[in-house]
């Protein structure tokens, strides 16, 4: 999303470098939010850039994976993150709390295709935890959820 106005800055102080990624040549900021436009004229924040998922080429909100799962009668929380992969560049990981881990997680994917999530957009991998992991200032640590992912998939190859 891009954006201009009279309460936005208009550039970092001595940081030309910065302003040259933050800003267009027109002055517009460069929020870092994914949104979508919907037909009757409504802006959706879908997630932040960064918080995509480049999956075989597919571009992924993170966010659009997680309000999916969030519909879901089982999952009380979830955090999507992207993990590497040797063939996708990167896979969807899905962390899930729930009061009950389902035995069957092929019918949870199947739940999310017929709720109308794309195939590519299914998590790849999809792991349970009791409690989240916290930065400093209490935010779900995705850093050390996309280490847990590589780990528990390192162990569940072996």
């Amino acid at each position: 999303m891009l954006t201009r106005g009279p309460y936005t800055i208009s550039g970092y102080y001595r940081a030309p470098a910065h302003n040259a990624q933050a800003f267009t040549a027109q002055g517009f900021y460069r929020t870092g939010d994914n949104v979508r436009l919907d037909e009757v004229g409504n802006l959706h924040v879908e997630g932040r850039i960064k918080e995509q998922i480049n999956r075989a080429g597919e571009k992924i909100a993170a966010a659009e994976v997680e309000s999916a799962l969030l519909r879901l009668a089982e999952v009380q929380d979830c955090a999507v993150v992207a993990a590497p992969d040797t063939l996708l560049g990167e896979r969807i990981c899905a962390f899930i709390i729930a009061q009950q881990v389902p035995t069957d997680y092929q019918q949870l994917r199947q739940q999310l295709t017929r709720m109308g999530l794309s195939a590519w957009k299914i998590p790849d991998q999809i792991e349970f935890l009791d409690h989240w992991p916290l930065t400093a200032v209490g935010k779900i640590d995705k850093k050390r959820l996309t280490a847990l992912a590589v780990d528990r998939y390192r162990h569940s190859a072996q």
